[in-house]
C-alpha cells in the first residue's frame, strides 16, 4: 500500500543534564545568534519528546530541517549546532 505524501517518523532524542542545560542555555541567552538559539531551541524540543512537526511550526522552519538538526546532533553533539554545516563548492 502506498500513501500519498511523505511520512516522517516521531523521534526522541537523549541528552545528558549538561547537554540540557548547554541546550537551554543557547536557547535563552539573548547574545546567542538567532539561527543558534533555534537550532537549540528545536532539539531541546526533541529532548523534551515534542513532535518534530510541533517544533517546525514553533519555530518556523520545516520538518526536514527539524530532522537535519537532529541529525548533526546525533553525530557531533551540542558543537555541531553552533557551527554551520560545511556545504559542497559550487
Amino acid at each position: 500500500m502506498v500513501r500519498s505524501g511523505m511520512h516522517l517518523p516521531k523521534i526522541c532524542l537523549i541528552a545528558s543534564t549538561a547537554e540540557r542545560e548547554q541546550l537551554a542555555a543557547l536557547a535563552a541567552n539573548g547574545r546567542t545568534p538567532q539561527k543558534i538559539a533555534v537550532r537549540a531551541k528545536g532539539v531541546l524540543g526533541l529532548v523534551e519528546r515534542q513532535r518534530p512537526r510541533h517544533i517546525a511550526l514553533r519555530v518556523g522552519v520545516s520538518r526536514n530541517q527539524v530532522y537535519l538538526w537532529a541529525k548533526r546532533y546525533l553525530a557531533e553533539g551540542v558543537a555541531g549546532l553552533v557551527t554551520d554545516a560545511s556545504r559542497p563548492p559550487g
